[in-house]
Formats: structure tokens, sequence, C-alpha cells
């Protein structure tokens, strides 16, 4: 078995065990994108210094504006292996 790093998507990354996943997945040496509403991004900065990128998500969002989301995940590091839905 093969240690591949993996790519991690997951929600409501600002606070609680969502952020403690982002934690350990990211040192763990895998890819992580970790994700909050609008209103708590400010509280990622730090997860973005240790590695992590982010994106803006509010999961009662409209269909179209959560496929747009899914879509740049996927683009920033060519697919996502492992979804967590924390929020």
């Amino acid at each position: 078995m093969t240690n591949q790093q993996l790519v991690w998507l997951i929600t409501g990354t600002s606070s609680g065990l969502g952020r403690e996943l982002v934690l350990a997945a990211l040192h763990r040496g895998d890819k992580v994108i970790a994700t909050a509403r609008a209103r708590s991004l400010n509280k990622l900065i730090d997860l973005e210094a240790e590695g992590a990128d982010i994106l803006e998500l509010d999961v009662t969002d409209t269909l179209d504006n959560l496929r747009e989301v899914a879509r740049r995940a996927v683009e920033i590091h060519g697919r996502v292996d492992v979804l967590i839905n924390n929020a």
C-alpha cells in the first residue's frame, strides 16, 4: 500500500471538529480545502497559513452555487478524495 497524499474537502471549518479535522489532515501531509460561510472566512486565516486552501461555502446556498464551489474545489488539486460535510 502506498502513502498517497489525499485531498480533503471539509465544510464548517471555522471552529470545533471541522477545524481539528483540517489540522489533523494537514499534519498527516495531506492537502485540505477548508470551507466556511462568508461571515466566518476570517477565522480560517491560520488554517491557510498552515497550508489549507480556503473557499467560501454556505451549504444552504442554491444548487447552482454549490456546484460552482464543487467545481472550484476540484480545480484546485484536480480531485477530491475525502469529503466531510461538517456544516
